[in-house]
């Protein structure tokens, strides 16, 4: 059965949960990493409610080790034909007072930790001319010292992005990005129903590596 593995599915109401819905609806398995157990159960039960198979693996996306053992489990039992990268840090802070070590570490959870999960599973995307989508961030393209290290981690991963964008394209694998430079909430033209569908636009299309939302 052809699958999807969203990496940070986050909330029942969130962007992940609309994306899984619209994948679902397409016939699609819906696989999920992240390393919070008690919000992968809770998203399991929602897309089992909506009669939508899936299932989840627990794994830090910064454990290098932990990843490589969930996608070789993740690979033996499924054709997974796309990778969603939806991991972000939602929090205001000032240039002034981060502490280096507080950016690196941003860093290498909410972007180069892609990476994590694009060396181990490319060979597999190869043999299914896959993809690779990132959620992106308009902070990464206008960046605000009030909200730092999601500015500087949006900017790694679309910088990110476009190079494997660049790197694959021969290969047979779109990589893309869906940058959203709105804030996401219910009920407003931003919500994340509305936003969902760009990501399997791009995943059919592959016609750019860069989608731009905005309200």
């Amino acid at each position: 059965m052809k699958s999807i593995l969203i990496i940070g599915p986050g909330s029942v109401n969130g962007l992940g949960m609309e994306i899984a819905k619209i994948f679902g609806r397409q016939g699609y398995k819906i696989l999920t990493i992240s390393r919070n157990n008690e919000k992968l159960f809770k998203f399991k039960r929602k897309l089992s409610e909506k009669n939508i198979l899936n299932e989840y693996w627990i794994a830090n996306s910064k454990d290098k080790q932990a990843v490589s053992q969930s996608l070789l489990e993740m690979i033996s039992l499924h054709e997974i034909e796309l990778v969603i990268f939806n991991l972000s840090l939602r929090r205001n802070d000032d240039i002034i007072k981060l502490e280096p070590e507080e950016v690196l570490s941003s860093i290498e959870n909410n972007s180069t930790s892609l990476l994590n999960f694009v060396h181990p599973i490319l060979p597999h995307l190869k043999k299914n001319s896959g993809a690779i989508i990132t959620t992106g961030g308009g902070l990464g393209i206008h960046p605000d010292y009030h909200k730092s290290r999601v500015s500087i981690d949006k900017s790694v991963l679309r910088v990110l992005t476009f190079l494997l964008h660049d790197k694959l394209k021969t290969s047979g694998i779109f990589v893309g990005t869906i940058t959203i430079a709105a804030s996401i909430k219910e009920h407003s033209s931003s919500a994340p129903k509305n936003i969902a569908p760009l990501y399997w636009n791009m995943f059919v299309t592959r016609k750019t590596k860069e989608i731009l939302f905005s309200d």
